[in-house]
């Protein structure tokens, strides 16, 4: 081999990383969808969109103080927008973060693709199957990337989970017990206080968890 085959090639120049605009700054995405983006190299999240003042601001704070700490050529970088049209309108978005109440799933998606952007929307996809259709038919025209934040459905702990019970490894399954989210107002056991145990948009059952709970320990 000769010396200039010896030599080591040049390494690759990175590529710009892909921006990100995360829509809808609820505990999803604050605790979830947010330190994920943040933590991966190949985008910057650069826009939080929420129409409440407080969140979003929150939010672009949380990247930008991030940035500052990690990866300084990015701090500062990261801006609030109230308004969701004006990310979707954006064109230097590569990619848009949907987790926002689940009626604006199909409607902000479409907008997303047709836009040129990939989209991950968290779960569910949409409100309705006539809905989760159209979105179907948009991303196999526009061929957008598009993911649904159904995490629990492939992270490699839940597919081991149900390789050992569908390979009999517990077992013959006599019975399931399921639950949806947290109930609720878990700490708050005053019953009569109604407001507080409400829950919010996507999660309407909490009152009548805590009903229940109660119901059934004092039949205990």
């Amino acid at each position: 081999m000769s010396k200039t085959q010896q030599k080591s090639k040049p390494a690759a120049k990175k590529s710009a990383p892909k921006r990100v605009a995360v829509i809808g700054m609820g505990i999803q995405a604050r605790t979830m969808l947010l330190p994920q983006f943040l933590n991966e190299e190949a985008v910057a999240v650069a826009t939080i969109c929420d129409c409440d003042k407080v969140r979003r601001e929150a939010g672009a704070k949380q990247a930008n103080d991030f940035y500052k700490a990690n990866r300084k050529e990015l701090a500062g970088a990261c801006k609030p927008e109230a308004d969701f049209r004006n990310v979707i309108k954006d064109k230097s978005i590569d990619m848009v973060v949907i987790a926002v109440p689940d009626h604006w799933h199909a409607y902000m998606a479409v907008e997303a693709m047709k836009a040129g952007k990939d989209v991950y929307c968290e779960k569910p996809l949409t409100y309705s199957i006539d809905e989760a259709k159209l979105v179907m038919a948009v991303q196999k025209k526009t061929k957008a990337v598009f993911q649904t934040g159904a995490w629990q459905r492939s992270r490699r702990e839940f597919r081991t989970a149900v390789s050992i019970v569908r390979n009999g490894g517990i077992g013959d399954v006599k019975y399931v017990d399921c639950n949806y989210g947290n109930a609720a107002a878990q700490n708050n056991t005053d019953i009569s206080n109604f407001h507080a145990n409400l829950g919010g948009p996507s999660h309407p059952h909490r009152f009548f968890c805590l009903f229940l709970c109660q119901t059934a320990h004092q039949h205990e």
